[in-house]
C-alpha cells in the first residue's frame, strides 16, 4: 500500500497533479495507491469516513441544497470519485499504519494555508518512520527568508524526519536546504510524468457549449489583472472567438478543462498547469504574468523556463516572440521533457525501492 499525502482541493491543477502521481506509482510498483484527505476528528465525520467524496457529493444532490460554489465543486468530486482513490484519515489515525507514505506534490509544506498550516506535523507524516517517507515535487510555495522563525524551526523538524526529498522548485529546493542542510532535488511536476496520449484518454468535451464548436481561443486566468483587452486582439490575430473559463454556463470538471487546452487554438494563461498542458498537448500558448496579492508564481513558472523555448511565451517579457508561440520546435521540447521525465522517474524508482525495502 502506497498512501499519499497532499493537498486536496477542486481546482485543476490540484485534482489533475494527484490523479498524475496515482497512476505514476501505480505504474511504477503495481501497488495499490490511495490518496488521504486529512480531517480533525468528528463523530460525523468518522461515519463517511471511507467513502467520504461520493458521500458529499450524493448529500448536495439529493437534498438539494447545493449552492452555487458547490455546483461548481460537483465535477471535481465526481472526477476524485471516478480516477482518485481517495479515504478520510485522522492524524492519530496514521500511527501504526503499514505501507509507504508519498507526501506531494503541490504546496503541502506552505505554513501560509491549508494542510501546511498545520501544526501537527501531518504534512510531513509525523509519526511515521523516516525511511518509509518520500517527498515528490513538494512545494513550499514561499521562500526561505518570508518563512517565519516558529515555521523554520518546526519544518527543520519534520522535514530531518523525511528520508527521501524532492522539491517541484528551485526555490524550494533553496529552502530545504537552508532548513536542513540537505542538498536536495527538482523534479518534474506529477503531470508532466504522463503523456499527451494518456491525458487524452481522460479528457472529455464540455456539455452545452455552442461555442466550442468554432475555433476558440481558451482564456484561464486566475490572477487579479485585466488582460481582456490584450487577449481580445490574441484571439483576433489567431481568427478565433474567445472562450472564457470564468464565465461558462456550466461547471468545467479537470476532464473537460483537459479537453479545452487540448482543442483550443490558442491559450491565454497565467496558470502553471494551464502552461503544462499546453505544452503536453502541442498548443500554441500566451503566459501572462500573474497579478496576485497572495499568490507569487514566480519560482514556478522560472521551472517551466528550464525548458528551451517556454520564456519566449510569457507575454510582455522581453524574450516574448510571436514566432515561437506560432511555431515552437516541439522535437525540441520533446528531447528535453523525455530527459527531464527520465531523471524524475529514476529518481522517484530509487526513492520507491528504498522505502518499500525497509517496509518489508
Amino acid at each position: 500500500m502506497i498512501r499519499i499525502i497532499t493537498i486536496c482541493s477542486n481546482n485543476y491543477g490540484n485534482r489533475l497533479q494527484n490523479l498524475a502521481l496515482t497512476k505514476v506509482l501505480e505504474r511504477m510498483t503495481e501497488d495499490s495507491v490511495v490518496t488521504l484527505r486529512i480531517r480533525d476528528r468528528k463523530p460525523f465525520q468518522s461515519m463517511v469516513n471511507k467513502h467520504w467524496e461520493l458521500f458529499h457529493f450524493a448529500k448536495n444532490s439529493l437534498l438539494g441544497i447545493v449552492k452555487e460554489r458547490n455546483k461548481a465543486a460537483i465535477p471535481f468530486l465526481a472526477f476524485t470519485h471516478q480516477h482518485i482513490p481517495t479515504i478520510q484519515l485522522c492524524p492519530e489515525d496514521l500511527i501504526g499504519l503499514d505501507g509507504v507514505f508519498v507526501i506531494g506534490s503541490d504546496q503541502c509544506w506552505n505554513p501560509g494555508w491549508g494542510l501546511g498550516a498545520r501544526k501537527d506535523g501531518i504534512q510531513c507524516a509525523v509519526g511515521i518512520p523516516p525511511e518509509r517517507k518520500i517527498a515528490y515535487a513538494a512545494s513550499i510555495g514561499i521562500q526561505y527568508r518570508d518563512m517565519p522563525a516558529e515555521w523554520r524551526g518546526r519544518y527543520a523538524s519534520w522535514l530531518s524526519d523525511v528520508g527521501s526529498i524532492s522539491m517541484r522548485e528551485e526555490e524550494g529546493a533553496r529552502a530545504v536546504r537552508e532548513l536542513i542542510g540537505r542538498a536536495v532535488p527538482t523534479v518534474l511536476d506529477p503531470t508532466m510524468l504522463l503523456k499527451a496520449e494518456e491525458w487524452q484518454r481522460i479528457e472529455k468535451k464540455p456539455a452545452g457549449e455552442n461555442r466550442l464548436e468554432e475555433d476558440f481561443c481558451l482564456k484561464y486566468v486566475l490572477g487579479e489583472g485585466d488582460e481582456s483587452d490584450q487577449i481580445e486582439q490574441i484571439a483576433a490575430k489567431a481568427g478565433a472567438k474567445v472562450f472564457d473559463m470564468g464565465r461558462v454556463s456550466k461547471p468545467i470538471g479537470p476532464a473537460e478543462f483537459l479537453w479545452l487546452i487540448h482543442h483550443a487554438k490558442i491559450i491565454c494563461t497565467d496558470s502553471f498547469h494551464g502552461s503544462v498542458f499546453s505544452l503536453l498537448f502541442h498548443r500554441p500558448f500566451v503566459i501572462f504574468n500573474r497579478r496576485d496579492s497572495y499568490v507569487d508564481m514566480s519560482s514556478r513558472f522560472e521551472t517551466l523556463g528550464s525548458f528551451s523555448q517556454v520564456n519566449s511565451h510569457r507575454y510582455g517579457e522581453d524574450g516574448f516572440s510571436w514566432d515561437a508561440v506560432w511555431n515552437m520546435d516541439w522535437r525540441t521540447f520533446e528531447i528535453e521533457l523525455a530527459a527531464k521525465r527520465n531523471s524524475s522517474e529514476a529518481w522517484l524508482g530509487e526513492a520507491l525501492d528504498k522505502a518499500r525495502k525497509y517496509d518489508a
